[in-house]
């Protein structure tokens, strides 16, 4: 059995929208259906059984990023994670935290929001859609207090190094936070090599969860200097016992998970997890660089422009699984007449700014690249 065999979805669509939603696997989809029943017939019954499996869901994602358990908190959302951040630092007038300008919008608002607290928000611009360290550098000063990037730009696909970012923030005395989300579950992160500060992503894309789920991770080191805005009663210490009348907070990032929450989309995540180990990162990653060549080269037929950089050489470095492509000199019309095409054949991709972005996952082949490049060729008969 190999990994596109997990998706009943590629049975019947050519399915290259993953940085939008991931689907489901097989054993998610049972999952879920279990979890469904159970909640139907028996409900209270099961909690201690689903408490015990989406709690597997931390270990999991510490040995995805190389973190300690204790480093992990699950999230509902990038944003959560965030904010935690943006939120809890003890921020003071006068500070500044710097951001590309081509950020998606998660990683954009709860930065600018803090002007109301007198911090600066510098905006880089990135011309080339490029986010390197060089770029950010200039911005940088001795009042920044955090940068916060994305690993995997959502618009151009660039995969940053974030090792290279990471050494230079912390020579500028200021912290590194990284948006996850566009690449974790397609190629490896290791928080101990690239040496980030926060790393928070949401699993409903390429980690192929249910919305509603996602992970942050807080290096120890730093965890102290957090406020944790959302306290609640689970973010103490042996929280399930309710007769305690002291309420000593836990230590580590796991008192950021405060409450209960949405637990069907923690236990996809235990179960997607154990997919993507099944077969492992190294398999999906070389599946996705394999099917992003593949599909490159055949667009070249046409007269598209790539807003993603498309140099074989950067494949392995700032490749991802994002490809963003126009056709010059069409109009609205022609535009909307080749998305509904793209319907027409089963393909599922994403329309937006005038062109069409394609995510290719480890379940891609090249059958679903022919078969987007075939509805392309019909487009321009």
């Amino acid at each position: 059995m190999s990994f596109r065999d997990e998706f009943p979805i590629c049975e019947n669509i050519c399915y290259f929208n993953s940085a939008s939603l991931g689907p489901f696997s097989n054993s998610v989809f049972f999952g879920m259906l279990s979890w469904t029943q159970q909640s139907t017939n028996g409900a209270s019954k099961y909690w201690p059984l689903w408490y015990e499996k989406m709690l597997r869901a931390i270990p999991l994602s510490a040995k995805l990023v190389n973190a300690q358990d204790d480093e992990i908190a699950l999230t509902r959302s990038t944003s959560e994670g965030l904010k935690i951040v943006a939120e809890g630092l003890p921020w003071e007038p006068g500070d500044n935290v710097v951001f590309p300008d081509n950020e998606f919008p998660a990683n954009i608002y709860p930065w600018t929001f803090l002007a109301n607290r007198g911090v600066e928000p510098r905006r880089v611009p990135l011309p080339d859609g490029k986010l390197t360290a060089a770029a950010l550098e200039p911005y940088i000063d001795k009042r920044t207090r955090l940068v916060s990037v994305s690993w995997v730009s959502y618009c151009t696909g660039w995969r940053a190094n974030i090792k290279e970012i990471a050494e230079m923030v912390h020579s500028h005395g200021a912290l590194l936070c990284v948006d996850g989300i566009q690449g974790m579950g397609a190629f490896p992160f290791d928080v101990k090599d690239t040496d980030v500060d926060f790393l928070s992503v949401g699993a409903q894309k390429w980690l192929l969860s249910a919305q509603g789920s996602g992970f942050f991770y807080c290096k120890n080191a730093v965890n102290g200097l957090l406020r944790n805005i959302n306290f609640g009663w689970a973010s103490v210490e042996n929280h399930t016992d309710f007769s305690r009348s002291d309420w000593p907070e836990m230590k580590n990032a796991q008192r950021f998970m405060t409450a209960t929450t949405a637990t069907p989309a923690w236990l996809t995540m235990t179960d997607s997890l154990k997919t993507i180990f099944k077969y492992g990162q190294e398999t999906i990653t070389n599946q996705i660089l394999k099917i992003r060549r593949y599909l490159i080269e055949r667009l070249q037929q046409f007269p598209v422009e790539f807003k993603t950089d498309i140099s074989q050489e950067n494949d392995f470095l700032h490749g991802s699984g994002i490809i963003f492509f126009r056709i010059p000199e069409i109009g609205e019309e022609k535009l909307a007449l080749i998305a509904q095409k793209f319907v027409e054949k089963g393909v599922e991709l994403t329309v937006r700014n005038g062109g069409f972005r394609v995510s290719v996952h480890g379940f891609n082949n090249e059958s679903d690249v022919d078969q987007l490049i075939d509805a392309l060729q019909q487009s321009f008969l």
